[in-house]
């Protein structure tokens, strides 16, 4: 298991970089096992902001402060909420199966586009317009 902060840098250089160590020895320890011939696949899942405890105080609070809690979901993450811990373990029983006998040194990413642009756009974006996407 590893983190989105193994993808991208956050503030506090010691999680990003002993997560950045874990996405490597992911790939390193895949191509040992794959180059000698040994059917042990070795890959990453890189989770984003899961709901889980740690955003407990969120949810006991008031309500502008979960407005902003929203507002700021809203920015980082386009599908606009927090990942489900059953999402994560349904990818991690995926790569355990032997559905993803293939897959080895790959990193999964979980979340909600965080990684895949620079910045989501605020709700009533041009989608929400109806614009032409052709």
């Amino acid at each position: 298991m590893c983190s989105v902060s193994g993808i991208l840098a956050s503030p506090g250089p010691g999680y990003s970089t002993s997560k950045g160590a874990v996405r490597l020895l992911t790939k390193a320890v895949a191509a040992d096992f794959a180059f000698a011939g040994i059917p042990i696949r070795c890959n990453s899942i890189h989770p984003g902001a899961i709901d889980t405890p740690i955003f407990d105080p969120f949810r006991d609070s008031t309500p502008a402060q979960q407005a902003a809690m929203q507002e700021a979901l809203d920015l980082q993450i386009p599908m606009g909420r927090l990942g489900r811990p059953e999402e994560i373990a349904a990818m991690a029983v995926f790569l355990a199966s032997d559905e993803s006998s293939f897959s080895t040194g790959a990193e999964f990413i979980a979340d909600g586009g965080g990684t895949a642009t620079f910045a989501a756009p605020r709700r009533g974006s041009w989608m929400d317009q109806g614009a032409d996407v052709h």
